[in-house]
């Protein structure tokens, strides 16, 4: 599922026949994306009830409330962002994806561009799926079943919601984006919502349990790695400034709503990495 649905881009040098089998299997995909996600959710708001069920004490709710109005801030400011680029953009929105398709030109002038398609191909489709399904894996044989099939389920949704908006609002590529390989349209950046949802998830399960300073040293770090992944997607000249922020609202709202549902099933494994 996140080989078929995960980030566009897959440029790396000795792999041009892998990067085109899995663009093509992409497209090909495209139109049976909103049937499987349609699915997925089915399964994840059966899971997640059935976890709530089963710990009467989740969340507490200052916690999960806090949370959640979090989630809804984002999903609101995502749904609008989306609006706004599917009915043409907004002067002041075009204005900023200019200046930053300038500033993306300035430093692939200076010669930053192969350091921005050396991030992406980083956190591209084949690493991005390697390291869910490491953690899944991980999480599995650590007797964290539930826990893995909730990560998985929250990763492939996040995969297929950001293939589904891709087709839904039909946004066209920068110009500058014929020089790479690229699947689908250009909103929202899916390198961008896959950094924000894998590396952010990863870093909750991490961080349970740690010290105040460790979870900030963690987040500090992880929004380091996102930020980096985003603006390498506009120096790179794949994606405009827009896609990147619709991107990381879409992935951050899903997120928030993600460490509500698998509260309960975190509390089943003081920590999930240790027998």
């Amino acid at each position: 599922m996140l080989l078929l649905c995960g980030t566009p881009v897959w440029a790396a040098e000795g792999a041009a026949g892998v990067a085109h089998s899995v663009v093509r299997l992409q497209t090909w995909f495209d139109p049976a994306a909103p049937w499987v996600l349609g699915l997925l959710l089915v399964l994840a708001g059966v899971s997640a009830h059935r976890a709530r069920r089963a710990a009467p004490r989740w969340p507490r709710p200052r916690v999960g409330g806090w949370t959640l109005a979090l989630a809804a801030v984002l999903g609101v400011s995502a749904a609008a962002l989306t609006w706004v680029i599917a009915h043409g953009g907004h002067p002041l929105q075009l204005a900023w994806d200019q200046a930053a398709a300038d500033w993306g030109a300035a430093l692939r002038a200076q010669g930053w561009r192969e350091s921005a398609q050396r991030l992406g191909n980083a956190t591209d489709v084949l690493p991005m799926t390697a390291l869910a399904v490491l953690v899944g894996v991980v999480l599995w044989a650590r007797g964290a079943g539930a826990l893995a099939w909730g990560w998985l389920l929250t990763t492939s949704i996040n995969s297929l919601w950001i293939r589904v908006l891709k087709g839904a609002v039909a946004r066209p590529r920068p110009g500058t984006a014929a020089e790479v390989l690229v699947s689908g349209f250009s909103f929202p950046s899916g390198h961008t919502s896959a950094a924000v949802l894998v590396f952010g998830l990863l870093c909750w399960l991490l961080c349970r349990g740690a010290s105040p300073g460790a979870k900030w040293v963690a987040g500090l770090f992880t929004a380091l790695v996102v930020a980096t992944v985003g603006a390498s997607r506009v120096v790179l000249g794949a994606h405009y400034l827009s896609d990147v922020v619709g991107g990381l609202l879409w992935a951050g709202a899903l997120l928030a709503c993600a460490t509500v549902a698998l509260r309960p099933v975190v509390a089943g494994y003081a920590d999930p990495y240790r027998r």
